[in-house]
């Protein structure tokens, strides 16, 4: 349960940044109520505004990761609006207009513009790597039931961490993955190239998406599994990745969100049987429509 919200520090980080310069840039254009203006050259005054800027950022993540997941990436484009906001009132003053009794429209306006430009397909062409990642997690399964769970390989369909999960041997040795979504249409469909094997211990491939978009769903890159069986029983597990040129929105989602960690969470709780609270769950499938557990 804390995991959920632990993986959400770098939200948590750049909102309390975003609010706090807000909040003080607005009081350095008059932004506070006549008479109770906060002199920015106190250090209380800092301290104050950082203050509910925390207490602030923690009720909206709180909101966000428990009860309205859906949300989250608005954080970050509801309070970069609140830093950009006092700079558009001051440009817009210097050119004779005054704002301020439509600061609210410059609001809106301004959330809706950033998370279309954030957010939206606008910047698709401008792509990054994304550098190479790894989470390790410990679990009760010995080291060949967490391989089933694991390793993408066409005898392992039905049996993987992902409910509904098909593979499908090529005759080059590749494995098509086909994962499906909540609805039962598909969610994204990989391609690993003929992968390096050592069961039940390693599995390394190059993957590539075979029927999605970038900015929707897979990135081509490399992965890399290594299960190490721990002394008495259970396993060690790290999971590093690798991606290829990935948009800006990609970047900011799986940074903000530290997606492959959530993503082993997942695989921690499905191949234990544990309550899974990532984030990562709620693309799964129900039951009825093909999901079925991780086998014991």
């Amino acid at each position: 349960m804390f995991r959920r919200l632990y993986r959400q520090r770098r939200r948590f980080a750049v909102v309390t940044l975003f609010l706090t310069v807000g909040l003080l840039s607005m009081l350095a254009n008059g932004w506070a109520p006549e008479g109770d203006a906060l002199p920015l050259d106190n250090w209380i005054t800092w301290v104050s505004i950082f203050l509910a800027s925390l207490i602030v950022t923690t009720g909206l993540i709180l909101v966000t990761t428990y009860v309205l997941p859906g949300l989250r990436h608005a954080l970050e484009t509801m309070t970069l609006t609140i830093l950009i906001t006092p700079a558009i009132q001051h440009t817009a003053a210097t050119f004779g207009t005054d704002v301020g009794s439509y600061v609210w429209l410059v609001w809106i306006l301004t959330f809706v513009a950033l998370e279309h430009l954030i957010y939206g397909p606008h910047l698709d062409r401008l792509t990054f790597a994304l550098p190479q990642r790894r989470s390790r997690f410990r679990t009760k399964a010995a080291p060949q039931a967490a391989w089933a769970a694991l390793a993408p390989l066409a005898e392992h369909s039905g049996r993987h961490f992902y409910p509904g999960t098909r593979f499908e041997t090529d005759e080059d040795g590749s494995v098509r993955a086909i994962y499906p979504l909540k609805g039962g249409q598909t969610y994204q469909v990989e391609r690993f190239m003929p992968p390096q094997v050592e069961a039940p211990h390693l599995y390394a491939a190059r993957f590539t998406p075979a029927e999605t978009s970038a900015g929707s769903g897979g990135l081509a890159g490399e992965t890399v599994i290594e299960i190490t069986p721990r002394d008495g029983s259970g396993s060690d597990i790290a999971v590093t990745e690798a991606r290829d040129a990935a948009p800006i929105r990609r970047h900011l989602q799986l940074w903000l969100d530290d997606e492959l960690g959530d993503r082993t969470d997942c695989m921690a709780a499905r191949i234990d049987g544990r309550h899974d609270w990532s984030f990562f769950k709620h693309q799964f499938p129900s039951p009825a429509q093909g999901g079925t557990p991780v086998p014991a």
